[in-house]
């Protein structure tokens, strides 16, 4: 589509569904308990930076990206649990159609800090088109594009372009690896990716709940199923705080908004 005609009514098929997927990530940003979480972060990460810069007496030159080495306000904590949770991105193409043979779950050792040890990390045990062993870290970002590009098919089946099975497919290859077939109901895909995203670390609770599935703990005869579990459930936090799982959701909103609206105070907003 034109740069100066961003017009929908004009763009190919082909073109509106690709906006159809990126549309998708926007909404996934937020109104997701992960989308929001980045979001704070990012606003920390700025506000970091901000502060070490005029401690140093507002230097006229600094490097961009510019890197924070320490952790005194957990900035750089959490952009590690970002980082982690995020899962891998850059993926050679050999991988691309890769068939997983095993998933491991370990404890990823984080920074030093009073609240939290470590998190839970997915990797995924790829055998490539060549043979190899393959190894890759399966969190939010795959799930967000599986989600993305399975609203893509769903929605435009004669004019979505294919894309890799890495990372557009994996959440349903996972699903498959735990349970044969569950990928064949693109609605309880669709269900769990959405829900997944409504925790802080995705990857490892999309592999949980297939877990639960293949060991009989859970069970869903329908998507509904798997909303009513996530809502039903609740939510600790790393300060030991426990509340119902839609209160979470309301405070890291609520918490994003005032950070957000912090960098505008001066502007009126809605």
């Amino acid at each position: 589509c034109s740069s100066n005609n961003f017009d929908l009514n004009t763009m190919s098929n082909v073109d509106l569904t690709i906006c159809f997927h990126e549309y998708i990530h926007f909404l996934q940003d937020i109104t997701t308990i992960y989308g929001l979480n980045n979001i704070y972060v990012y606003s920390e990460y700025l506000s970091g930076v901000l502060n070490r810069l005029y401690k140093q007496n507002k230097p006229s030159a600094f490097d961009v990206p510019y890197q924070i080495n320490d952790n005194s306000d957990n900035v750089l904590l959490n952009r590690q649990i970002g980082k982690v949770t995020l899962g891998d991105s850059d993926v050679p193409s050999s991988v691309q159609t890769a068939n997983i043979f095993d998933i491991m779950i370990d404890d990823y050792t984080l920074l030093p800090n009073p609240n939290l040890s470590n998190i839970k990390q997915v990797t995924l045990c790829l055998k490539t088109q060549n043979g190899e062993d393959e190894f890759y870290s399966f969190g939010a970002l795959a799930i967000m594009e599986n989600m993305a590009y399975l609203m893509e098919r769903l929605s435009s089946p004669n004019d979505y372009i294919k894309s890799p099975d890495y990372p557009y497919t994996v959440a349903e290859k996972v699903s498959d690896f735990y349970v044969n077939g569950f990928s064949k109901n693109s609605e309880m895909i669709l269900a769990l990716c959405d829900m997944c995203l409504m925790a802080s670390n995705p990857g490892w609770i999309y592999v949980k709940v297939m877990q639960g599935i293949k060991n009989g703990d859970v069970h869903f005869n329908r998507p509904e199923d798997i909303y009513d579990h996530f809502y039903s459930q609740t939510v600790q936090s790393v300060y030991n705080v426990e509340r119902p799982f839609i209160k979470s959701f309301e405070q890291i909103l609520t918490t994003t908004k005032a950070k957000m609206k912090a960098y505008i105070k001066d502007i009126p907003t809605i």
